[in-house]
């Protein structure tokens, strides 16, 4: 039995993934497939791309708004050769949001909108993270406040004080440089040995700060927070303009949300994500008490590796039964497409998003944002950003959807029309086709001047000339999403081996090592012009399957499998597709020793997969030694006199007839 009290389950729709759900994802409803286009069609639709395929600003209302101003804005989009807006409330806004006052602007915008020819989008909270409402959820439902667990090194006579709601006490044993090296769980009454130290386990709630309005930012694990947020929220715009749902308004924007700790921008010190629902969901799903093993989250001790995997395994699949999944189907049974994107891509630290890149199954157009491009503009490349833009690239080719990208903002006021066709034209060659320009102020007065600029709008100098630009995006972003790449190459992500070496308690060389080392992969396959996508463990076993030397994650198939450096960990879920593959005659390059773990676990299952498919596993020394096999078995789909220099991109995709359209 589970010792802590279990929330109650409000809806049928947080039940297990079941077949319906994997067909829905795979169909949704919200999403028809665009109809073949003949040629004389798309050069047409070249020329002047159709509203839903140029880019769309976040719309930043911050002031107190009138409809002169917002009416004189949509006419400047339309000018600019975008297709639309996302209306994003953010710092400065007077309007109450929510308000009669705020819908009356939002229906006459959605008016003006359609006379324009342009798509009036919901951004889906009062600036970010998504989840809140504004401060409406905690307000309504103050049990929905983020909660977390922190260490904290006490004396033993402070056992008996209550200060916050304890989990479990340890003794911890410490080396000379203070790391934890021994652990035992006591009571009250109990004695701890000499020279060991107390440390408690405590239960806290997130406390309001500026951002948020004073208000706590909302726990995303708990089943009651998402149905208080559509209900605070989309219910109001569906009651608003929701006949116009899937034709004037046609996507919802989610904004950030994340697994927090204390709150949306604050982070306790040695905490973790954690409440009563974690510990009894977390004791049902991996049959055993967290609360014995909480200092294995820390330090290295007891069965640390295994208690991570399941912890986090068991966050991620909270998220997304709690949060990500009702999200996707509200707005798919209200012919309303989802996007947007997590807070950050902090890939492999699982701290705030964990296992985060098969989420984007659970959104119509799955999104990043990536902001600012000082690397791109200094280097001519960003290794580990180019992995989070193949990350959501990957999964809309796997479910043949588009990719979204939040884009240009924190460029600063000086940022220049080069750094913007450079860093769009470098999001779109990795597999971005719908542009969201961040951001587009109606008014810069006082410190709203301050909020991660530049903007799209006309207190920028440059905006009447922006129209070459907004044309441009339009036109390869409607290529691309009628178009489909046909990539040969699967490289596997080491997502969970992250999980085995995240210690809250420490340093995590070792995550730092593992991000760079994947960067570095990243580029050089990207480098070298390698047609290939990632291949998440979570998607593989939701839409994975294998045959006749392909491997499969829902509608793209792969020749060739390469496992990544630092891969020690698969789960169970990966290894029967895995076997499938290689008996059907399918190879793998490895650039890994074969994993010693299995979903956190000592294994010997992966080690034994190489000995009985020997002749089709096979080592890669190095970058170059890889590039070398991979060249062996797939045919460069182009080629050059002599090699490129890096960060030269190259996109190969397919129209439904046939014809292929290159971007280099």
């Amino acid at each position: 039995m589970a010792k802590y009290p279990a929330l109650l389950v409000l809806s049928a729709a947080l039940a297990a993934q079941g077949p319906s759900e994997r067909q829905l994802l795979l169909n949704p409803i919200a999403l028809p497939k665009p109809a073949p286009v003949a040629e004389p069609g798309l050069r047409q639709g070249f020329k002047d791309p159709p509203a839903e395929y140029r880019s769309m600003p976040l719309w930043v209302w911050n002031d107190l708004h009138d409809w002169p101003r917002l009416r004189e804005m949509l006419g400047q989009y339309k000018a600019a050769g975008m297709g639309g807006a996302f209306v994003h409330p953010r710092p400065g806004l007077m309007t109450e949001y929510l308000s009669p006052e705020w819908f009356r602007l939002w229906k006459l915008s959605l008016e003006e909108g359609k006379r324009l020819g342009l798509l009036v989008n919901i951004y889906d909270e009062n600036s970010y993270p998504s989840g809140f409402s504004g401060g409406h959820v905690p307000a309504n439902y103050p049990d929905t406040a983020a909660q977390y667990v922190q260490a904290e090194e006490i004396p033993v006579s402070a056992m008996y004080q209550r200060r916050g709601v304890s989990v479990a006490f340890f003794a911890v044993e410490k080396d000379a440089g203070g790391q934890v090296t021994g652990m035992r769980r006591v009571g009250p009454g109990e004695s701890i040995p000499q020279g060991w130290a107390l440390m408690a386990f405590r239960l806290r709630r997130a406390s309001g700060n500026p951002w948020t309005g004073e208000f706590p930012y909302v726990d995303l694990t708990n089943p009651r927070t998402t149905p208080a947020f559509l209900e605070t929220t989309y219910e109001k715009y569906k009651q608003h303009v929701g006949l116009e749902f899937g034709k004037a308004i046609k996507w919802a924007f989610t904004d950030e949300p994340l697994i927090a700790t204390a709150g949306a921008y604050d982070s306790a010190r040695l905490a973790l994500p954690m409440s009563y629902n974690t510990l009894t969901e977390f004791q049902k799903r991996n049959g055993y008490d967290l609360a014995d093993h909480l200092p294995s989250l820390y330090w290295d001790v007891g069965d640390f590796r295994k208690v991570r995997f399941d912890y986090w395994q068991t966050l991620h699949d909270l998220w997304k039964e709690n949060f990500m999944r009702p999200m996707f189907e509200w707005c798919d049974r209200n012919n309303l497409q989802f996007t947007g994107h997590w807070m950050e891509h902090e890939w492999p630290y699982p701290w705030i998003t964990p296992a985060d890149a098969n989420l984007y199954a659970f959104e119509h157009v799955p999104g990043i944002d990536m902001l600012e491009g000082a690397k791109l503009r200094l280097e001519g490349k960003d290794p580990h950003l180019l992995f989070t833009i193949k990350q959501v690239a990957s999964v809309s080719h796997q479910l043949e959807r588009r990719a979204f990208c939040e884009a240009y903002g924190v460029a600063g006021w000086d940022s220049t029309f080069e750094h913007y066709k450079r860093f769009g034209d470098w999001l779109m060659v990795h597999g971005i086709n719908f542009m969201n320009q961040h951001l587009s102020f109606a008014t810069i007065r006082g410190a709203r001047k301050r909020d991660h600029p530049q903007s799209f709008s006309d207190v920028s100098a440059w905006w009447p000339y922006y129209r070459t630009h907004g044309d441009h995006l339009g036109r390869v972003s409607y290529l691309s999403s009628l178009s489909l790449p046909k990539n040969r190459l699967l490289l596997l992500q080491q997502t969970t081996s992250g999980f085995l070496l995240a210690r809250r308690g420490g340093p995590t060389p070792e995550l730092e090592r593992m991000r760079a080392n994947n960067a570095e992969l990243n580029q050089f396959l990207a480098d070298h012009q390698v047609d290939f996508d990632l291949g998440d463990e979570y998607m593989i076993e939701w839409f994975g399957d294998a045959g006749s030397r392909k491997f499969t994650i829902g509608k793209a198939s792969y020749d060739l499998l390469v496992i990544p450096p630092d891969m020690n960990n698969f789960r169970k879920q990966t290894l029967p597709v895995l076997e499938k593959y290689l008996a059907g005659g399918g190879e793998i390059l490895a650039l890994s020793p074969p994993a010693a773990y299995v979903d956190g676990r000592p294994s010997e299952q992966v080690k034994q997969l190489r000995q009985k498919y020997a002749a089709q596993w096979h080592e890669a020394r190095n970058l170059s030694g890889l590039l070398a096999e991979v060249r062996k078995r797939l045919k460069p789909r182009i080629v050059f006199d002599s090699e490129l220099p890096p960060g030269i991109g190259f996109s190969d995709r397919m129209f439904s007839n046939g014809d292929r359209w290159l971007m280099l």
